[in-house]
């Protein structure tokens, strides 16, 4: 749910919680407060299924204007994990580890928060990311050998219609990229146990978390938050 106005019972660590923090971020043509949304159902499975805290930023954005909002909804994204840092260090916790899930163009709000503000990100796990494929000049590569990123998961798929015809344009011009569909271009062989690439060309642009497709994509993520940390 979105955290404006601010409430601060929001960063309340879980009684039972086992100090990890997963936060689901939404791309474009999202309606939030949705409870059919993706975000919201995906709080809901991990709420019943572990012992994370969960939360999401949700926010709406067309395909051309939402660009030039993804600076304010980066702040946003930063004052919602602060909260909740804030939040455990004042319960006298150590700091969650920190975990993002992304769809689409929200895979550029958690980019920006690796990469330009320096949050310290456990995992990434981008479904059908709408970023580029280079992830040297992306700037993740560089976080994972510093450290900032611990483990990245990308989910993409050869039947995404949406990354190889829209965002395949939109890269001409320096807008969209399509990780999702083409995957990374370059993985070195020091980071290839770090990047793991998820292939399932059947599915399309958003059916990752369609019904029949929901609970195995939430199984991944939730499994690869159980290994052991690297």
């Amino acid at each position: 749910m979105p955290s404006w106005p601010h409430d601060p019972q929001r960063f309340t660590p879980r009684a039972c919680g086992d100090g990890q923090l997963v936060i689901f971020i939404n791309g474009i043509l999202t309606l939030p407060r949705d409870t059919f949304g993706w975000t919201d159902r995906a709080e809901r499975w991990f709420l019943e299924h572990s012992a994370h805290d969960v939360d999401s930023l949700e926010y709406f954005s067309s395909p051309l204007l939402g660009l030039f909002g993804e600076g304010k909804r980066v702040r946003q994204a930063v004052e919602l994990l602060s909260g909740y840092l804030a939040s455990f260090h004042a319960a006298g916790l150590p700091a969650p580890k920190l975990h993002l899930v992304t769809h689409s163009r929200g895979a550029e709000i958690a980019r920006r928060l690796i990469v330009d503000c320096g949050f310290p990100i456990a995992s990434l796990h981008a479904f059908a990311p709408a970023i580029g494929t280079d992830l040297q000049a992306s700037g993740l590569l560089n976080a994972l050998r510093a450290g900032r990123l611990k483990r990245l998961r990308i989910y993409r798929s050869r039947g995404d219609s949406v990354l190889r015809w829209v965002a395949g344009a939109a890269a001409v011009v320096g807008l969209y990229g399509r990780l999702g569909y083409s995957g990374p271009a370059n993985v070195p062989e020091d980071l290839e146990k770090r990047i793991r690439v998820v292939a399932r060309d059947e599915l399309g642009h958003s059916t990752w978390f369609a019904p029949g497709h929901f609970t195995w994509s939430m199984e991944e993520v939730a499994a690869d938050l159980d290994e052991l940390p690297l």
